[in-house]
C-alpha cells in the first residue's frame, strides 16, 4: 500500500458504496473499459480517478472530492491493502474517468435503485 498526493495527474470522486458500486457497473455496461476505480471494504466507498481539477466543480450530495492537498491510499496493483483495493485497476496508459460520463452513469445508477412508493429507503 501507498499514499499519493491528488490534484496533481488526477481527483479522485468518492461515493458510498452502493451508490458507487451502482455507478462502475453502469460505466461498466455503456462505457466498457472504466479506467482506475478503488473500492474500499471497510469503509464501504469506491473512488473514481477522474482529471485533475474535477473535485472543484463537482457537486452532489453525499459524494467527496479528493484535489489537491489530499491524499489517497492505493494497494499496490494486484493487492489488496486492509480494506482497499483496485476495483478497476489503472492500465498504465494514464487514462481516467470521463465526468460527464461518470455524472451520467452516477445519476442512472441512482434512478435505477431508488425504492418503490411506499417502500422506505
Amino acid at each position: 500500500m501507498t499514499l499519493l498526493p491528488a490534484g496533481r495527474l488526477w481527483d479522485v470522486l468518492i461515493m458510498p458504496g452502493e451508490l458507487g458500486g451502482w455507478t462502475y457497473e453502469v460505466l461498466r455496461r455503456y462505457v466498457g473499459p472504466v479506467g482506475p476505480v478503488l473500492g474500499d471494504l471497510s469503509a464501504s466507498r469506491v473512488g473514481f480517478f477522474v482529471p485533475p481539477g474535477t473535485t472543484a466543480g463537482w457537486v452532489a450530495t453525499g459524494v467527496r472530492g479528493a484535489g489537491r492537498g489530499s491524499w489517497v491510499v492505493v494497494p499496490y496493483p494486484g493487492r489488496a491493502a486492509g480494506g482497499v483495493r483496485w476495483v478497476s485497476p489503472p492500465d498504465g496508459s494514464g487514462t481516467l474517468i470521463d465526468p460527464v460520463s461518470l455524472e451520467l452513469a452516477m445519476h442512472e445508477a441512482a434512478a435505477g435503485h431508488e425504492p418503490a412508493p411506499g417502500q422506505g429507503g
